[in-house]
């Protein structure tokens, strides 16, 4: 798992495709990705891969989780009004809840709160 803040994915996809190349990650969490609904998901990854996004509606922003095409990976609602991605992954028999948040400065402490809410409801129920 790498954590990278983007500050523009679209300027920054030979980064990714080198870090993606070099280290082979199985997932890799972006902040700040400033991308909009114009850029297409398979400008930002390479093959073998694929991209979960939520996209700021206004300048900067945004945050997304890249994943091997092989990697199960189930994209669950987000948060309204947060930009958040989240999805439960499978590590042998068992799901982890993965979430990319990006918190801009200007907003509220209790945008975290509404985070930790959100992994409570929907953490995993592993048997």
């Amino acid at each position: 798992l790498v954590n990278i803040s983007a500050r523009s994915l679209v300027n920054k996809t030979g980064d990714l495709e080198y870090i993606l190349a070099n280290y082979d990650p199985h997932i890799v969490t972006v902040t700040e990705t400033w991308l909009n609904p114009d850029i297409r998901d398979n400008e930002l990854v390479p093959p073998g891969y694929r991209i979960m996004r939520n996209d700021r509606e206004s300048r900067g922003g945004g945050v997304a989780i890249v994943v091997k095409d092989y990697v199960e990976c189930i994209r669950l609602q987000g948060i309204q009004n947060h930009e958040s991605v989240w999805c439960n992954v499978r590590i042998d028999n068992a799901f982890v809840l993965l979430g990319a948040i990006y918190r801009a400065p200007n907003k509220p402490a209790a945008y975290l709160q509404d985070n930790k809410s959100y992994l409570d409801e929907h953490k995993p129920r592993n048997g």
